[in-house]
C-alpha cells in the first residue's frame, strides 16, 4: 500500500492510518531489520521502537514522500545506529584483550573514540577474508566453528586468520599511537 498524499490530521484518521501502516509494514520491516541484525527478537525490538516513536511524534503525518520508502529507510537507519553503537562498544571491549605497548605520555587512554577509530582503520586494512572472519568473530559474536561452517573453511584456517588479524591490528594501532 502506498501513501502518496498528505495525510488528514484528525485524531480518528490518525489512529486508523497509523494502525494501517503498522499492519501493512510491521512484518516486512522486521524481516528487513533481521537482514542487518541477524537476530529476530532484536529486529522486532527495533521495529517496535520505531513505530512507538513514529506514533509518539506523529511524524507519519508529515511524510511528504513515499511512506514505504520512508519506513524502510528509517528502520535501516535505526539498525545501522544500533550496529554502530554495538561496534563501538565491541571495539573498545576487544581492546581490553589486546595488550598494546605505548608511550603513555603521548596517549590519553580516556580518548576512547581515537582508539576505536585506530582499531577500525586497522581492521579495514586487513585482507578481505581475514577482515570478514575477524568481524564475524568479534562483532557478530560467532564461534570459530560457526564461522568455519558459514564460510566453508577449516576450523584451523579461522583460528589462524583471527590470530593474524589480532597481530596486525595490534601492530597497526601501536604504530599509530607511538608514531
Amino acid at each position: 500500500m502506498f501513501y502518496n498524499k498528505s495525510i488528514p490530521t484528525s485524531a480518528v484518521n490518525n489512529k486508523a492510518i497509523f494502525e494501517q501502516l503498522f499492519f501493512d509494514y510491521y512484518h516486512d520491516l522486521c524481516l528487513y531489520a533481521y537482514t542487518y541484525l541477524n537476530d529476530e527478537m532484536l529486529a522486532e525490538d527495533i521495529v517496535q521502537s520505531f513505530f512507538k516513536e513514529l506514533w509518539e511524534k506523529s511524524t507519519f503525518l508529515n511524510i511528504k514522500s513515499n511512506i514505504k520508502s520512508y519506513l524502510f529507510k528509517s528502520v535501516r537507519n535505526d539498525c545501522l545506529d544500533y550496529l554502530k553503537s554495538k561496534l563501538a562498544k565491541t571495539s573498545f571491549e576487544s581492546l581490553e584483550n589486546i595488550e598494546i605497548e605505548t608511550d603513555e605520555a603521548n596517549f590519553d587512554y580516556s580518548d576512547a573514540e581515537k582508539l576505536i577509530k585506530l582499531v577500525d582503520d586497522a581492521i579495514k586494512q586487513l585482507p578481505s577474508q581475514c577482515q570478514i572472519i575477524f568481524r564475524l568473530s568479534r562483532y557478530s559474536e560467532m564461534k570459530h566453528k560457526e564461522i568455519a561452517e558459514e564460510l566453508n573453511l577449516s576450523l584451523k584456517t579461522v583460528e589462524n586468520q583471527i590470530g593474524i588479524a589480532i597481530k596486525r591490528i595490534k601492530q597497526q594501532v601501536k604504530i599509530n599511537l607511538n608514531g
